[in-house]
């Protein structure tokens, strides 16, 4: 419903979400207030609603919707990136253990992460 409003039709809605009045709007876009009227008049024909708070909450239901499946998107993509790292890890695991020489996985602050049975005979 939202993407058949113009740039200025959103951002009319948006600022009138954000509390300002007509005055205000008309100020902040730098039109008079008989334009910002009128693109009231365009956005209630093309949404068909008429009061301004049915507007308002249309809009921002419309912009929380949106974030909404942005996150879910974000989410799901991040969910395929652990999935991912997690079969490199156990790869890198797997050939850790079958190495013939001695390796130990050090952290940053010097702790031993993990070792192969080569470390464990050496270091006993």
């Amino acid at each position: 419903m939202m993407d058949t409003l113009s740039e200025q039709e959103h951002k009319v809605l948006e600022l009138a979400a954000g509390g300002m009045t007509d005055k205000g709007i008309a100020r902040v876009l730098g039109i008079s207030a008989s334009t910002v009227i009128t693109y009231w008049g365009r956005i209630r024909s093309k949404l068909g609603l008429h009061s301004r708070p049915e507007l308002v909450s249309c809009f921002v239901n419309s912009r929380i919707q949106a974030d909404m499946r942005r996150l879910e998107a974000e989410m799901a993509e991040r969910v395929i990136q652990e999935k991912e790292l997690l079969k490199e890890v156990q790869t890198l695991m797997a050939v850790l253990q079958v190495a013939p020489e001695a390796i130990l996985i050090v952290s940053s602050e010097g702790v031993i992460q993990s070792g192969n049975e080569g470390a464990a005979t050496l270091l006993g």
